[in-house]
């Protein structure tokens, strides 16, 4: 599967991947496109983009571990449901204000729930 096809289906723009990772958004779209083939950076773009649905499973084991309805947490949390659900699902892109606000709910570091690729 290609970057562009990877970063359609999680939902993630050029701008969320080059934060994550430290580098230009510039860069990310020209590794996209092929303009830049450094091997080095598709396969952390790659990776990155794998570890999403990875790192959401793990936020939705620990609200599992403390016995709560997603409905709950979310309360608890001071989120919406819905971005709750979208971000344990990986449907969407989650910023990282609300990725802290997870963390801190459930007592984890935020790179915890973002794979470690922060």
């Amino acid at each position: 599967m290609t970057i562009k096809e990877l970063r359609r289906l999680k939902g993630i723009s050029l701008q969320q991947i080059a934060d994550a990772l430290g580098i230009s958004r510039q860069r990310v779209y020209q590794i996209q496109q092929g303009e830049y083939s450094s091997d080095k950076s598709v396969e952390r773009i790659k990776d990155y983009l794998k570890s999403i649905e990875d790192a959401k499973n793990y936020a939705k084991r620990l609200r599992f571990r403390k016995g709560l309805t997603v409905t709950a947490a979310a309360k608890q949390i001071g989120i919406s449901v819905s971005t709750l659900r979208n971000f344990e699902s990986a449907q969407r892109a989650t910023g990282i204000s609300t990725v802290k606000k997870i963390a801190d709910f459930y007592g984890v570091e935020p790179a915890m729930l973002m794979d470690e690729m922060i």
